[in-house]
């Protein structure tokens, strides 16, 4: 059987899922990312709000929430298994310190290479997280660009 697909922006999906504050959805049928309609108004004013809402809110998929514990296990096995020897036990005591998700990025910034797959890990293991909870809905994905391209939130 064929899945429906959609086409996603990697940055908007990161962003959505990483927001612990909104419900964000997706539109299927424009494959637009939207705001609950309450969020949205509240958000823009009740005059903006149409531009931030589904064509049809009956139809709308829900974005997957990354909660930050999955963000903090997702730098333990960065960390443990994709660092450099050198980084990996500074982002393990950083993980360990008061305010880790700071730390890590902090100590992050002493080793330029690691940063860089750090951000390309995070990136793929999220577009992974999305894949596997819309497959679950029954959709296939396609990505509209690999990560770390440039982009801006579409509309």
């Amino acid at each position: 059987m064929n899945m429906p697909v959609l086409t996603l922006d990697p940055e908007d999906i990161k962003m959505a899922m990483s927001d612990q504050n909104t419900e964000w959805v997706l539109d299927p049928a424009t494959g637009k990312l939207c705001l609950d309609p309450e969020d949205a108004a509240f958000a823009f004013g009740h005059d903006d709000a149409e531009l931030w809402t589904p064509t049809d809110p009956e139809q709308v998929l829900p974005i997957p929430h990354f909660a930050s514990s999955d963000g903090y296990q997702l730098m333990q096995q960065f960390a443990l298994e994709e660092a450099s020897s050198a980084a990996s036990e500074r982002l393990q005591d950083a993980l360990r310190m008061r305010k880790p998700f700071r730390r890590f990025k902090d100590t992050l910034i002493d080793f330029p290479d690691d940063e860089r797959r750090w951000f390309e890990f995070e990136a793929n293991e999220m577009k992974r997280f999305a894949e596997d909870f819309h497959e679950d809905e029954g959709y296939a994905v396609r990505w509209t660009k690999a990560p770390g391209e440039p982009t801006g939130l579409s509309r």
